[in-house]
Formats: C-alpha cells, structure tokens, sequence
C-alpha cells in the first residue's frame, strides 16, 4: 500500500535513504547541481522542521518520494520534489507538490516558489499546474505564486490528508503479519 504524509523530524534517515538513492542526473535536478551523499548528508541535517516541512510519499512502508518546505515564514517558501524513478508518472509529484502548497498555505507564508534545471522537462510539467507559467534564464526554470491565506476548510483538508496518510500506514503495519486466505491449508 502507499501513503502520504508529514514527515516528523525523527524520520530525517528516511529522507536521507530516499534522496541517496537518487541517481546521479535525479540528484543533479533536484539540488540545482552535482552532490556528493556527505552533501546531501548536511542538506538533511540542516532542514528547518519548524519553519517548513517534508511531505513524504511511501510505498510498501519506504519513503520513494518527497516535498520539501522550506523558507522564511509570512515571507517566501522555496518547494522542491523528488520521486524515485519506478514511482514516476503515476502523478505522485503532482500530489506531492499540491500538498506542499496547502502546508505552505497554512503556514502563512506569502509566497511560493521553484526553481528547477531548465532541462528538467519532467518537473517543469507537474510545476505548470500549479503555478500556470515558468521564467526560463540562464538554464532555470523558476515560478512563484502568491498564496491566499489559510482558512477553515484548507486546514481541515492537511489535517485530514496527514491522518488519513497515518491510518494507510498503520494497516500495512497490522496487515503486514497476515497470512493471506489463499496460503492456509488445511491440517
């Protein structure tokens, strides 16, 4: 099963797993150029758990993709996706980076942004759906939106987002000691 949610600061390694598992061309979209693992390493460590946030993206209980949140809160958010290649085009980046967005939302920040390698065609395509045009100049491919402010039912949606993500954790948990009826034989 999959899920997504929130990422709590205490899974930070699951985050450091996925993104060093990016090859080499992904790595380089996603950080804007060549990174070595002890880069991505201090990236992680780095990461603001209180003024932004990481969506996470699991399947079979291992995070294959992320949003990541980050910025100066009432000012500017800065968004970033990434997804494993054998979970792309199945629109998990596109659900990521909305999600990213109602957070971002919610926080209150003004603005949201992305920045991406003009080469990054993939990315470019999930971005133009939220944000309706890219500026390209010198090899990027940058976007910004101003965002409306928070109200009743976009918190309620994150809320519900997170705990339905949560819950669809919590059954392949409990599902994951199950035998499955077509396995039992009969004594």
């Amino acid at each position: 099963m999959t899920a997504m949610r929130k990422l709590l600061p205490t899974e930070a390694p699951a985050l450091l797993e996925h993104l060093l598992r990016l090859p080499a061309e992904d790595r380089a979209a996603r950080f804007m150029h060549s990174v070595s693992d002890s880069s991505i390493a201090d990236h992680v460590a780095k990461i603001d758990w209180v003024a932004g946030a990481v969506v996470g993206y699991f399947a079979e209980g291992i995070l294959r993709g992320a949003a990541e949140l980050q910025g100066r809160l009432f000012r500017e958010a800065e968004i970033a996706v990434t997804v494993e290649a054998d979970c792309q085009d199945h629109g998990i980046g596109t659900q990521l980076l909305g999600q990213a967005l109602l957070i971002a939302r919610n926080r209150r920040f003004a603005t949201a942004q992305i920045v991406c390698l003009g080469s990054n065609r993939r990315f470019q395509h999930v971005a133009l759906k939220f944000f309706g045009h890219l500026h390209h100049e010198d090899g990027e491919a940058s976007a910004e939106m101003a965002l409306d402010h928070p109200t009743l039912f976009s918190l309620a949606e994150e809320t519900t987002a997170d705990s339905l993500g949560w819950f669809s954790q919590m059954l392949d948990r409990a599902w994951a000691g199950v035998v499955p009826p077509a396995t039992l034989t009969r004594a």
